[in-house]
């Protein structure tokens, strides 16, 4: 019986092929992306599930409220420890830190050192890292044994092999010296494999905690907080968070009592390690781990069963019109014995088999997607149909899909009267007038959607080019900045600074610590009085650099003028907004004024704009500029004919050359501040090439399905046309009857979209401090946009049908 259903489903497909090629086109676009969303959602999803004590493992991280407020992921290094002697409830305590550096050195007998220079993903642990994660498999060492002691290393099996080669044994490498930082030498005492499963703990070199001080990391010190000092804790069995959150509290009284002269309170809060991947606000590690928005997912998820759905609602539309086609085919079934339900299963088996043919051509679709989508996705995300959860997927979608599809028309073709149906009089004028509104009505639903995301990807194209456009307040072009090792000596970066300023295509230099807009910043407190006397507390970014700085970044003074080359003076340079929250009315009012930083007075001897020392997601901070001759960075102005970057690359190579003269064993690093600027809007770029594509997908499967409808109307309306032909009507007046009804439905989606479509925007721009506005120009072009599609689509066909040679259309069936 089953495969009888599949062969008359198979010549049913046969006989309608047009219809069969817009429903599995349809289909296959609409699968394809619903499977790549759910990739990606499963994929974030499934990061550290498979741990067997995961419910029990929370990370300690700290909030601050006061003078400044905000969180970090990290916790003074005193509260591990403090845990570990207070807690009842804890079975475990594993704290580590992680560790930077660029340099790795490897030393063997009879061999010369190998010297690796890339970011390191190293931390400072001890047995309780692994105790608590045991997913680790030790090929030699002991975790018990390995971090025990001062300067012991243990590695990862991928790390190992990079470091000793492919043939390299790991039980005979046993005792190798690694050094770090040039002067930290470590033996090797184990090697692991990784994690076997997806995780964020993907930390490469494992250093004794022991080792610590050698790293300057204190390890019981309530004085500092750090993002890279991480304490995770390991409930025991059966005890609620609840239970162990009183306790937690109790940190909060050990850390103030060191800060008993602060304006601000810290606060300890638990993370489950099942939320450690979604946290946009705390992030993940310093070194490892690309953090989540559950968020973006919900809406991914939203957006990928929508797209499925209008997919699916072609095949709905497009089987209930050909309605009166089949009609006789159901009646003849009925009269020879055929069930309701035998035709429901009949009908189903021919939408399940359409979407197994649409599925098989979603594959390629889904492979060709993944590539395009490289940016977004990680290199460890791919189809592949040896897994059998791919499989069980894909079988899953199909049987979803393809009765979600015909489930429909199945019910409603099945119940024609056999009578009826032999005389093709199946519907009642009730029930024609209840199938034509439905096919109406998801018409209607179908262009709303593809009008929503039409608007949203307008918006974000417009905000994305705002961001990137916008003036920012000082100098971005044409300048490099140079990161110079901080532990290197200021002579270095002097001499540097020098052999740059002697290249003809530099036209000048600055030494800095950052360059106005930058994701790094320093801040601290200062303090006022009001007119009352009272003292108020502000908490201010901090920008240092010489002199030149001003004049180098091109940052307009509106009062006073730049500090003195002396950190003795205690001269400050403040913005517009800090000289505002002062209280000051004017740029001059605050000219040769106060404020307290620290223990010592700091004089303000300039006013400058407000220029934007973050992206454009964040609001313009109060912000102070003071003297440092010792900066970090070094900015290079270049002189460049025609201002583009290709023809910057003869100069990069002469300031490679100089970096090599003074830095020959570090590596450089440099970047141009227009590029790192534009880097900041990088996830908002991905957002609109994700939005863009959703709303391609969304505008083809419209119109596939609206072709389809017209076509069939086209085919119904065969005689009328050429009656009316003959009566005198012009291509035009056929043109314009057949568009009319299709574009009124599209008019009436544009006016259920455009309020949707707003809100939708608004809570998007939320997440810029500055932002366009979506105005009636966003949803009249939107409206503009979908008729113009819409009548294109329809009066291809209508075209096609009105300069038909109307004696055909009068013979006719």
């Amino acid at each position: 019986m089953f495969f009888n259903y599949i062969k008359i489903a198979w010549r049913n497909i046969l006989r309608k092929k047009m219809f069969a090629f817009i429903n599995v086109l349809g289909l296959a676009i609409g699968i394809s992306t619903c499977f790549v969303m759910l990739l990606m959602i499963e994929f974030e999803n499934g990061f550290d599930t498979q741990h067997s004590n995961g419910d029990r493992i929370y990370r300690l991280y700290t909030t601050f409220s006061g003078a400044f407020s905000g969180s970090n992921r990290g916790t003074a290094s005193g509260a591990g420890p403090a845990i570990k002697e207070s807690s009842t409830n804890v079975e475990r305590v594993a704290q580590f830190f992680e560790v930077g550096g660029n340099k790795v050195t490897i030393s063997q007998p009879d061999a010369d050192p190998a010297i690796f220079r890339e970011g390191l993903k190293a931390i400072l642990a001890d047995s309780s890292y692994f105790n608590m994660l045991p997913a680790y498999e030790w090929i030699v060492g002991d975790p018990s044994v390995s971090l025990s002691s001062i300067n012991q290393v243990v590695l990862t099996a991928t790390t190992f092999k990079k470091y000793f080669g492919d043939k390299a044994s790991p039980q005979d490498m046993l005792g190798t010296t690694i050094t770090y930082r040039d002067s930290i030498q470590t033996t090797l005492t184990g090697v692991v494999n990784e994690i076997p499963f997806r995780t964020d703990f993907r930390f490469t070199e494992f250093v004794s905690v022991a080792t610590a001080k050698r790293f300057g990391v204190n390890l019981n010190d309530w004085r500092s907080t750090n993002s890279g000092s991480q304490t995770f804790v390991e409930l025991m069995p059966g005890v609620k968070v609840e239970d162990f959150e009183s306790q937690v509290s109790l940190l909060k009284e050990k850390y103030m009592a060191e800060h008993l002269d602060s304006d601000y309170e810290a606060d300890f809060m638990l993370q489950p390690l099942s939320e450690l991947h979604f946290n946009p606000e705390l992030g993940i590690f310093n070194s490892v781990g690309d953090v989540a928005n559950r968020s973006t997912l919900k809406i991914l998820a939203l957006v990928a069963v929508l797209i499925l759905l209008i997919a699916a609602i072609n095949y709905i539309n497009l089987e209930t019109a050909q309605a009166t086609r089949r009609a006789k085919e159901i009646g003849i079934r009925k009269v020879l014995g055929s069930s309701r339900s035998t035709l429901v299963f009949q009908f189903l088996a021919e939408s399940i088999l359409l979407t197994s043919i649409a599925t098989a051509f979603a594959l390629p679709l889904c492979q060709f997607a993944l590539i395009y989508f490289d940016e977004f996705l990680s290199p460890d995300m791919s189809l592949s149909l040896n897994d059998p959860a791919t499989i069980g997927y894909l079988i899953a979608l199909v049987l979803f899909v393809g009765t979600l599809a015909g489930m429909y028309p199945a019910l409603v073709l099945s119940k024609f009267l056999p009578v009826k149906a032999l005389k093709s009089q199946i519907y009642t004028e009730k029930g024609k007038n209840f199938s034509a509104l439905l096919r109406r009505g998801l018409t209607i639903f179908q262009f709303t959607f593809s009008q929503i995301l039409i608007a949203c990807c307008l918006l974000m194209i417009w905000q994305v080019d705002f961001l990137t456009k916008r003036d920012l307040g000082f100098k971005k072009d044409e300048i490099l900045v140079v990161g110079t090792p901080w532990r290197e000596t200021a002579q270095k970066r002097e001499r540097l600074a020098a052999e740059l300023a002697s290249i003809p295509e530099i036209s000048a230099i600055s030494l800095h610590d950052n360059p106005p807009s930058s994701n790094n910043w320093s801040s601290d407190l200062l303090k006022s009085y009001d007119e009352s006397g009272n003292e108020v507390i502000h908490d201010v970014h901090i920008k240092r650099g010489q002199v030149d700085y001003f004049s180098f970044y091109e940052i307009d003074f509106l009062a006073g003028r730049p500090f003195l080359p002396n950190d003795s003076l205690k001269e400050v340079v403040i913005n517009e907004k800090f000289a505002r929250e002062l209280g000051y009315e004017t740029p001059n009012d605050a000219i040769s004024e106060q404020v307290n930083w620290g223990t010592e007075k700091h004089t303000i001897v300039g006013v400058v704009n407000d220029f934007h020392n973050r992206s454009l997601h964040s609001e313009i901070d109060p912000l102070v500029l003071v003297y440092d001759e010792e900066g970090s960075d070094i900015g290079v102005k270049l002189n460049l004919e025609g201002g583009s970057h290709a023809s910057a690359d003869a100069v990069v190579d002469k300031v490679k050359a100089a970096w090599d003269e003074v830095y020959p064993n570090h590596p450089i690093r440099y970047e141009f501040l227009d590029e790192s600027i534009n880097k900041t809007y990088e996830s908002d770029r991905r957002t609109v090439k994700l939005a863009s594509t959703a709303t391609l997908i969304a505008i083809l499967i419209s119109c596939l399905g609206l072709f389809g409808l017209v076509s069939f109307s086209t085919i119904q309306r065969t005689k009328e046309i050429g009656i009316r032909k003959v009566l005198g009507a012009t291509v035009g007046n056929i043109v314009s009857l057949m568009s009319r009804d299709f574009l009124g439905l599209v008019l009436i989606a544009s006016v259920v979209a455009a309020p949707i479509a707003y809100w939708l925007g608004l809570m998007w721009l939320e997440d810029f401090a500055y932002s366009v506005e979506p105005g009636v120009l966003l949803f009249l072009l939107t409206g503009a946009f979908a008729l113009l599609i819409a009548f294109l689509t329809v009066a291809q066909q209508a075209f096609k049908a009105a300069t038909d040679n109307p004696v055909k259309a009068l013979r006719y069936e």
